[in-house]
């Protein structure tokens, strides 16, 4: 099976040839709501809209040879898993244009590595409580269900970060928390 000129040409410059041009492969996040019209929230929390951005400077630009990863869509799950919640454009009085970043500040002092090593997981969950509002429905949920039942809440939360990492990929998976809800996961009309 014969590869595409565009992968050919990613291929070749990665291997530091020369290829037939410079292969053009930019993040287009950013870039594709501006272009579009398309808010940087809802870039982030409404992966249809996002589409029609991205697709839209594919259709205008002309082919391009690859694209970043996007973050397009995925605000809720780094909201509701982020151990310190980002700022998020669109959410608590953030301009809707903004974008979105993690605030660098302390998430553990070095007396608590003990705890980090005896429990990594379940001390990751705690301190998400503590510090990331946003996943404490979700947070408190699996905690309970290891408590109870350990076996299948780890089999559950296994195939959770398995759906994401597809999704990830570039498969579209269900999103974990309930369509229509806000990042709180409480619901909204859009």
């Amino acid at each position: 099976m014969a590869i595409s000129p565009a992968q050919e040409r990613i291929d070749t410059a990665v291997r530091l040839g020369k290829p037939d041009r410079v292969p053009v492969a930019p993040m287009l996040d950013v870039f594709a709501a501006r272009y579009a019209g398309v808010t940087q929230h809802d870039m982030l929390f409404n992966i249809k809209r996002a589409d029609v951005a991205i697709d839209k400077v594919h259709r205008d630009m002309g082919p391009l040879d690859g694209f970043g990863m996007s973050n397009a869509g995925l605000a809720r799950f780094v909201l509701a898993m982020a151990i310190s919640a980002p700022v998020m454009p669109g959410v608590d009085g953030v301009d809707e244009n903004a974008l979105w970043q993690f605030v660098e500040r302390t998430v553990m002092t070095p007396d608590e590595y003990p705890e980090l090593t005896r429990d990594p997981k379940g001390f990751l969950m705690r301190k998400s409580l503590e510090l990331n509002p946003a996943s404490r429905n979700r947070t408190d949920y699996y905690l309970h269900r290891l408590r109870t039942d350990g076996g299948p809440a780890r089999a559950m939360v296994r195939s959770l970060v398995a759906a994401q990492g597809r999704r990830a990929h570039g498969r579209r998976q269900p999103h974990p928390l309930p369509a229509g809800s806000d990042h709180h996961g409480t619901a909204v009309l859009h």
